[in-house]
């Protein structure tokens, strides 16, 4: 998670600096773990790096 800054949206608590990670702190306790979270759990330009994609419509 180098160049990533990690912010918890519902506790005082933030990490690093860089690209934006923002989402609850059980969110960013699971990415921190290396889970991959479904599209619109976390917030800001290093999201897209964390979360998995929206899947096409039928």
């Amino acid at each position: 998670m180098t160049e990533t800054e990690v912010r918890a949206d519902d506790l005082d608590f933030t990490y690093g600096s860089g690209s934006v990670l923002a989402g609850s702190a059980q969110d960013l306790l699971l990415v921190l773990c290396g889970r991959t979270l479904p599209a619109g759990s976390l917030r800001g330009d290093a999201a897209e790096r964390f979360t998995e994609p929206v899947p096409p419509s039928r």
